[in-house]
């Protein structure tokens, strides 16, 4: 019935738009259609109850809007809309982009505390994730590192899960058809240059992005599009800050962390792989970059030490067309991938539906 009310006054607005087309018309127009649809949802939470709504209270999360927080997998993974509100909230939702005393724990409702930052450093104020404060937590870092208490209250879920939209979902057909697209697309990619560096500084991460740099231009040149040793305008003149179209033209990325800190593995190494060029990778802080799901040998990973190593073999490749053909056709993804995914997902879902009840 709200749904055909809706309809009925939108057809009445428009008839009227239609019939007078001027500037003060349509601002009337637009600012019915918003409110009417405003007061419609109100009226379906607070009167009806309408499950499908959850009024969520953000509090320094990346985003303050409900488009933007509807996209956390969290939330897309229950199928819910979004409802920002300060008063009634049924859940606080919680990241490090404020400070810390002004996350307080509301006795009206829980409060889930996710960060894909790395909080040893310029978010130390988090690094217990909040835990004296959240009643669930997530992010990077592994269970282990938390007492076992604490455990029950945590899940990992690192950042690139989030920038991967088949990557979260509780159908495992749905993931496995995204992996089998995944692999197959970027093998479809012509490639016509060397080497990319996307970075905007070097400062946290110990110099290691200028010391990949230095070695790997003895090869060949490396095109840097952002701040950091800029020196190529076509991310943004010619492919609109798209990075991943951007980097599509390369066969190489130099894709460092900007911390090595153990777990710390965000989008930058599945970025490459999504776009065909081999991950020329350094962080995560780890003998092996999410085992359960990537294949190490389609990484050619720094650790500090083996530069020479990194450039041998990246010379090597970039000089045997052949073997690096076989180096790119090689699977990215490990047999594991769609079961870690898939349970992954199934936990967060299990977690954030407990914290509605």
């Amino acid at each position: 019935m709200l749904d055909n009310t809706r309809k009925m006054f939108h057809k009445i607005l428009n008839f009227i738009y239609k019939r007078v087309n001027h500037t003060a018309i349509y601002r009337f127009y637009k600012s019915c259609r918003k409110t009417i649809s405003h007061y419609i949802e109100l009226f379906r939470i607070y009167v009806l109850h309408d499950k499908n709504y959850i009024r969520l209270k953000p509090t320094g999360f990346w985003s303050s809007d409900a488009e933007g927080i509807s996209h956390f997998p969290a939330f897309v993974l229950l199928n819910k809309k979004i409802v920002v509100t300060e008063k009634h909230p049924q859940l606080q939702l919680c990241s490090v982009f404020t400070s810390r005393n002004k996350i307080k724990k509301l006795d009206s409702c829980k409060t889930f505390f996710y960060t894909g930052e790395e909080v040893s450093h310029n978010f130390s104020a988090y690094s217990d994730y909040l835990m004296d404060i959240a009643d669930f937590s997530s992010g990077f870092k592994y269970e282990d590192e938390f007492s076992q208490e604490e455990q029950k209250h945590y899940l990992r879920y690192p950042l690139w899960i989030a920038y991967n939209y088949g990557f979260y979902s509780t159908d495992k057909d749905f993931i496995k058809k995204y992996i089998d697209e995944f692999e197959t697309q970027r093998l479809q990619v012509k490639k016509t240059l060397f080497c990319a560096l996307i970075a905007r500084h070097d400062r946290w991460s110990g110099g290691i992005r200028t010391a990949l740099y230095e070695a790997i231009k003895t090869i060949g040149p490396i095109n840097c599009p952002s701040k950091f040793l800029h020196n190529d305008d076509s991310l943004t003149t010619k492919f609109n800050d798209n990075k991943i179209e951007y980097l599509k033209q390369f066969r190489f990325n130099i894709c460092a962390e900007n911390y090595s800190t153990r777990g710390y593995i965000t989008e930058k190494v599945f970025d490459a792989f999504r776009t065909g060029s081999i991950p020329v990778y350094s962080g995560g802080g780890v003998s092996l970059i999410e085992p359960e799901v990537v294949n190490q040998n389609a990484i050619i990973r720094y650790d500090g030490t083996n530069i020479d190593e990194v450039i041998e073999r990246v010379s090597f490749l970039e000089h045997n067309e052949s073997e690096l053909r076989r180096f790119v056709q090689q699977p990215i993804f490990v047999s594991s991938a769609v079961d870690w995914l898939y349970e992954k997902n199934v936990k967060m879902k299990e977690y954030v539906e407990q914290l509605l009840r």
